[in-house]
């Protein structure tokens, strides 16, 4: 897991929103979420 973490940071461009939500409840994830929409949203 930890080398796909390593290739996905090393290698897909940093546009969007990223969100480790290994450690959050769904609630949180869509809390998370909702609050980086203007990062998520890619013109």
């Amino acid at each position: 897991m930890a080398d796909l973490d390593r290739g996905l940071r090393a290698e897909t461009p940093p546009i969007g929103l990223w969100l480790d939500t290994s450690d959050l409840t769904v609630s949180e994830t869509v809390d998370a979420i909702l609050s980086g929409l203007d990062e998520a949203r890619v013109a």
